[in-house]
């Protein structure tokens, strides 16, 4: 997680992708172990999915998730860090499956928030290279483009194992220059969509201002475990 933010700051955060894989944990361990299944397997994510502000490596993260169906198949889910929202998860949804590998099935659902979080950072690479080519006069405003979050949905066709390659393709929006739709192929397949990733423009002192308090957060709290 080194690199978020620059280097005078000396911190780094927690990645979005880790926070994923810890709200879906946290439901699929919820789910009735009644349902006639051996395992649940992720299937979608309606969204959308919003980071408000950063979550530090010593931060205390509170999974809360909500409006859980019955059976805990379906759900939202916030990560709360100092009593406010750093991350939301809306409409979460699984699905019980029979399989002959349950091995195969934990490491298929290991690997999707890391495929999120692949398309994410293709669709990021993208923002930053507009950035790069922005005429002096747009750089000079001190604003810059940073990820937000997935508009959704999120569809998993079929489960990727380790070991295998995946190409990630981004289809920009022709209206809104901020917004790219981004799809994972293996072997000629279609295996997923992450729909919507969402760029925002930020301003460099309100981001400044959010970093310090953060940082300030953090300090106090190893001055008093110390």
């Amino acid at each position: 997680v080194d690199g978020h933010f620059t280097s005078e700051y000396g911190i780094s955060i927690v990645r979005g992708v880790d926070q994923l894989a810890v709200a879906f944990n946290l439901q699929s361990i919820r789910i009735s172990r009644d349902l006639i299944a051996l395992g649940v397997r992720l299937k979608r994510i309606e969204g959308p999915i919003k980071f408000s502000q950063p979550v530090m490596p010593e931060d205390t993260m509170v999974i809360s998730p909500s409006n859980l169906s019955k059976d805990a198949l379906t759900g939202d889910s916030e990560i709360i860090v100092d009593g406010s929202i750093a991350t939301s998860i809306k409409g979460i949804e699984f699905e019980a499956v029979d399989t002959s590998s349950y091995n195969d099935l934990m490491q298929a659902e290991y690997i999707k928030p890391i495929l999120i979080e692949a398309g994410a950072q293709t669709a990021v690479a993208d923002f930053l290279y507009r950035r790069d080519f922005q005429l002096p006069a747009e750089q000079a405003k001190g604003d810059f483009l940073v990820y937000a979050g997935i508009r959704g949905p999120i569809e998993f066709y079929e489960d990727v194992l380790p070991g295998g390659t995946a190409e990630i393709h981004l289809t920009k929006d022709s209206q809104d220059p901020n917004l790219a739709d981004v799809t994972v192929w293996v072997d000629g397949r279609k295996v997923a969509s992450i729909l919507g990733n969402v760029c925002a423009v930020g301003n460099r002192e309100r981001t400044r201002q959010l970093i310090d308090r953060v940082v300030q957060r953090r300090r106090a709290r190893v001055q008093l475990s110390s």
